[in-house]
């Protein structure tokens, strides 16, 4: 049992909403620890999900898979959910019990309204039922776990569930009125897209049901090019050649300019379609596949080209997380792992 006094359960906590990029709520987060107890991979299940023994067990063993894949024999088990401290969460038994058969379970720890205790703990000087705090400098939790956490990250909130039913939905809706109209749908995509990003910059984002056209829109890859082509500022002409599916040289090397050192041309926008990007990440969490690797991965990239390297980090590996082989999250993360340089 860790002694939670000690720090090491706050320090590992602390960081968890900027390597997500985003605040989880009602939420079993699963960190990934090396042989050496430094943290590496985080992934996100919805909690609901991990209350039915038999969805808990399959996504432990999903879990399990990633876990030992990525070269991580251990790991500690989190739940962020609104209730006390001092009752235990079945969730994070169901998950611990399955994910143990493959993977040490070091700790599980209970987090609610900024406080935190370990579910496993009965000794109640060590883990008081209230709960110890959370708060304390997010730096100091980097440096002390190996997590680098850069003071730009700007974690968006969660939504809760009913939100991210809502979103999907409307995301499956979006993606069969595409089926039917094409090239049109892809246009006004895009152009959502770009509304979403000017209200961002106001600190304003979307409903659930736009959210969830844009996550649509990200499922897409023609619009999804488009969108990354837009946040390097070229004129609608170019985006519309890319949704298109035709590209000439100059527009490739926007669309793959992500390895080269060019600043970027607007940071304020690049800074809202983070945040817009983190926002449909957030609606999107549980999910598996595109609707949750793209926003990362376009978030990934909007972290980079504003020169937060360990955002883009965290964020394309949780996209490969969520979708092993999401492409464009393979180049991001093998064009950091070679050291070339963001924006």
């Amino acid at each position: 049992m860790v002694n939670v006094r000690s720090g090491p359960a706050a320090l590992l906590i602390r960081p968890l909403p900027a390597m997500l990029g985003f605040e989880p709520r009602d939420a079993i987060v699963v960190v990934g620890l090396t042989a050496s107890h430094r943290t590496g991979i985080v992934m996100r299940l919805d909690r609901e999900d991990c209350l039915l023994p038999e969805v808990a067990r399959a996504l432990a063993r999903s879990v399990a898979v990633h876990l030992t894949r990525a070269g991580y024999p251990q790991a500690c088990i989190v739940s962020f959910r609104d209730g006390p401290l001092d009752e235990p969460d079945p969730a994070v038994d169901a998950v611990a019990q399955t994910l143990d058969e493959a993977v040490a379970v070091r700790d599980a720890w209970l987090v609610s309204d900024g406080r935190f205790r370990s579910q496993w703990c009965t000794d109640f000087a060590c883990c008081p039922r209230r709960g110890l705090p959370v708060a304390g400098p997010l730096d100091e939790a980097g440096r002390d776990l190996g997590v680098d956490v850069v003071a730009r990250r700007r974690p968006a909130t969660s939504a809760d569930a009913a939100a991210r039913r809502r979103a999907m939905r409307a995301r499956e809706r979006a993606l069969l009125a595409r089926a039917r109209t094409g090239g049109a749908w892809d246009a006004q995509a895009l152009d959502l897209w770009r509304r979403a990003v000017d209200e961002a910059m106001d600190g304003r984002m979307p409903a659930d049901a736009a959210s969830g056209r844009l996550l649509a829109a990200l499922d897409v890859i023609a619009v999804r090019d488009a969108i990354v082509v837009d946040l390097d500022e070229l004129e609608a002409a170019e985006c519309a050649e890319v949704l298109a599916g035709r590209a000439d040289e100059r527009i490739r090397e926007s669309l793959w300019g992500l390895v080269d050192g060019r600043p970027a041309r607007d940071r304020a926008r690049v800074e809202a379609a983070v945040d817009l990007a983190l926002h449909l990440a957030g609606l999107a969490a549980g999910s598996r596949g595109a609707a949750n690797a793209a926003p990362m991965t376009i978030a990934a990239i909007g972290h980079w080209w504003l020169g937060d390297r360990a955002a883009a980090e965290h964020l394309a590996d949780a996209a490969l997380a969520a979708e092993p082989g999401y492409r464009l999250a393979q180049l991001v993360a093998a064009t950091l792992i070679a050291g070339v340089n963001g924006r």
